[in-house]
């Protein structure tokens, strides 16, 4: 199997479009209800797809997108990475970020197939482990992530994790990871799913005290949906360009920590209308911006005030309506 190498997640991305719209074969959409290939069962949703597809980011921390046409949302990739890294399956937490999720809940206050519960809670703690495993054995092939769980085929589930998992090798002194998808949608989904795992990686290799290598990639079924196809062609034809995350990670253990305390702080204060978020004291590990835990800090907190404007200005508005009632 041929494996295109880029420099960037950029090319990367655009390269599996062109792929997709000029290979692609046509496959019927997925009748399954609890399926969002299926809207949820009110709708049939056709795709092109390559199955499988592979690729590889030689430097991943080059994991991010700036385009006119479709910007993906940077408070949504740093709060899904905390959010994954901290182990959460908690939907309150992630919909602050991107209220879409709520609709891939069964019950309202968990997604069951959340990656970060499955790498950090439901197992065991499988990323420590496989950074020990690599500490021990740094040419060991058993460092892995799984997301996949049997049991996910016994009954329908709305939130059926798109991942498999991950492996991590160290090979001529760097860390390389490949990631496992079993569904990959590749216009509207990947950048995000990028994100997560090539900066899991940047992290990783960080939290081993070696340089981050290339990160495989390999999709069983790469697609994008029929009716996404005039936004594929568009995003083919104007390509975005490369952004990077910091590479730079500062003690990653202790001040992850001081991450997920701080940006809890943050979605309390922005949640309650009680306070600025402006007076949530930021710890002394996050004051750098252009340190890895720092840069996603700043964008924490800067999506954190714009909730709670958006907040006050609701409140005031409601003020307003019932004064004039």
């Amino acid at each position: 199997m041929t494996v295109d190498q880029h420099d960037t997640f950029a090319a990367a991305y655009t390269a599996g479009l062109r792929a997709l719209l000029a290979e692609g074969r046509e496959v019927p959409g997925v009748n399954d209800g609890s399926s969002v290939g299926s809207q949820f069962g009110h709708a049939t949703r056709a795709t092109v797809e390559l199955a499988p597809y592979t690729f590889t980011v030689c430097d991943p921390a080059a994991c991010l997108l700036r385009s006119d046409l479709r910007q993906p949302s940077t408070a949504y990739i740093a709060g899904q990475w905390l959010w994954v890294m901290a182990g959460s399956d908690d939907l309150d937490r992630i919909s602050f970020y991107n209220s879409r999720g709520r609709a891939f809940s069964e019950d309202g206050r968990r997604l069951s197939g959340a990656f970060g519960a499955r790498m950090r809670r439901s197992a065991g703690d499988q990323l420590s482990r496989a950074l020990d495993q690599l500490r021990a054995d740094p040419a060991s092939r058993r460092a892995t992530i799984v997301f996949a769980d049997p049991a996910d085929s016994r009954q329908p589930t709305r939130d059926f994790p798109c991942a498999l998992a991950l492996q991590l090798l160290v090979r001529d002194g760097r860390l390389e990871v490949v990631t496992t998808m079993r569904s990959q949608s590749a216009l509207m989904v990947l950048p995000y799913d990028a994100a997560l795992f090539m900066g899991l990686h940047v992290w990783a290799a960080a939290a081993l005290g070696i340089p981050a290598g290339p990160h495989h990639w390999v999709a069983n079924s790469f697609h994008v949906y029929e009716d996404e196809l005039e936004l594929a062609r568009r995003m083919a034809d104007a390509p975005p360009a490369p952004a990077r995350m910091p590479s730079r990670v500062a003690n990653p253990e202790p001040t992850l920590q001081a991450l997920e305390a701080y940006e809890r702080q943050l979605r309390t204060v922005a949640l309650s209308g009680s306070g600025r978020v402006g007076d949530v004291p930021l710890p002394s590990a996050l004051i750098d911006a252009t340190e890895f835990h720092g840069a996603l800090a700043a964008v924490l907190q800067d999506h954190a005030a714009a909730r709670a404007a958006a907040g006050a200005a609701r409140s005031a508005g409601d003020a307003r309506g019932a004064s004039d009632a």
